[in-house]
């Protein structure tokens, strides 16, 4: 039986992340068995928050596997929204006992998944896994998922954040602090910087750019009560916005992130940020610092290389989208059309149209 996952379920789920999980997560330096727990203390706060749109509404968005004899837990998978409009979700993690793998429990859990969201305006569902991971790969790809790209995760361990402590801090011309009104040009940084084959998938609007009322006050609340600092910035030129830099800076037991995007024309800029937001780490607690960068921004991933920071992961992003398969004959009028699920839509000579439109 696949069902929402309750409170009593936390000790299972726990075993299953300790099991399944544990060394990914200490590559981060993440303590994911302490967050369960956290999870798990907050968890009232969770169901209200469940209750009404806002930005913590999927924290924690969990569907069980139960065993239907010994009514025991011994499968997840969880989830969440990756659009504000949530017509795209991500898979966040999908884990079986060892001992109960081998019988379809996560290709069931996945079907679920696509049947219930599937009605309710979802148009792909996306998923992160490990390049080497060759089973999951293989499992993912025989239920329509394809490979979109590849993300490197790349660290700077605590230790050696002092390296980058210096009295001069050195910044571009241009470079500010991120104002609400920069959304629109946020937006046309992205669509300038980045493929459209991720682009089609990510969905991204100006919504996704915006901070609204509940994110401000959250990240207010953070910083009161110094659990964490939310740092944003742009670097301006010729009336464009040409890159953008998030540095979130833990008080918690929780790794730094640093997110950066630059626009390809001017790739000197990564190095020159990076020292920056290293440099403003040095301000608060000791952490590591993670970073990504999507195979496409090789400036990006050049000079993390250059920096020596370790990557720690490479993983494939994979989707799945609800179109349909639709072949069309030399005659426009006649149309043979494949009525299968959720398939691919990128084959030679084939056209694809949305399910139901």
């Amino acid at each position: 039986m696949i069902r929402k996952a309750k409170y009593k379920d936390f000790k299972d789920i726990q075993k299953i992340f300790e099991e399944g999980f544990t060394d990914e997560y200490k590559q981060r330096d993440i303590d994911i068995v302490q967050r369960i727990k956290k999870w798990q203390q907050i968890y009232p706060i969770i169901k209200l928050l469940a209750t009404f749109n806002n930005p913590y509404q999927y924290l924690f968005n969990v569907h069980v596997y139960e065993d239907d004899e010994e009514k025991k837990v011994v499968g997840f998978i969880q989830t969440s929204a990756r659009s504000k409009d949530c017509t795209r979700w991500h898979i966040e993690n999908i884990a079986v006992l060892p001992n109960q793998r081998g019988k379809g429990i996560a290709k069931k859990l996945i079907n679920y998944i696509f049947d219930e969201y599937i009605n309710k305006g979802v148009n792909r569902f996306t998923l992160e896994v490990d390049i080497n991971n060759t089973p999951a790969i293989k499992l993912y790809e025989s239920l329509g998922f394809r490979k979109y790209t590849t993300i490197h995760y790349y660290k700077l361990l605590a230790k050696n954040l002092p390296e980058f402590k210096t009295d001069i801090i050195s910044i571009p011309k241009g470079f500010r602090k991120y104002k609400d009104s920069d959304a629109e040009k946020c937006l046309e940084l992205y669509t300038s910087s980045t493929p459209s084959s991720i682009r089609i998938v990510d969905q991204k609007t100006l919504k996704d750019f915006q901070n609204n009322t509940i994110e401000k006050v959250s990240k207010c609340l953070k910083e009161i009560t110094r659990k964490s600092c939310d740092l944003s910035f742009v670097v301006e030129k010729d009336d464009k916005i040409i890159a953008s830099l998030e540095i979130v800076a833990q008080y918690r037991q929780l790794p730094h992130v640093i997110r950066l995007l630059v626009h390809p024309g001017y790739e000197d800029l990564n190095e020159q940020l990076l020292l920056y937001s290293f440099n403003i780490l040095n301000k608060y607690p000791q952490r590591t610092v993670l970073i990504a960068a999507s195979e496409h921004q090789k400036g990006k991933i050049n000079t993390l290389e250059k920096l020596k920071l370790k990557k720690i992961s490479s993983d494939y992003l994979m989707v799945k989208d609800n179109f349909q398969l639709v072949k069309l004959s030399d005659t426009i009028s006649d149309v043979v059309k494949d009525n299968g699920n959720l398939k691919p839509i990128f084959l030679n000579k084939e056209y694809a149209i949305r399910k139901n439109s």
